[in-house]
């Protein structure tokens, strides 16, 4: 079984984030989702 989902022509999809997930680590005990992803992954943002 396969589900198959047909979004209609010219679809604008979106997305959010939440403030928990996307403040730095400059003085917090944790670092956020983004931190993490640019320590891994530091060619994938355009201004570094």
């Amino acid at each position: 079984m396969s589900l198959q989902y047909k979004f209609p022509e010219n679809f604008w999809w979106g997305s959010a984030t939440s403030g928990p997930q996307s403040e730095g680590r400059f003085n917090k005990k944790h670092d956020s989702v983004f931190d993490h992803w640019f320590d891994i992954e530091p060619d994938a943002f355009f201004d570094k």
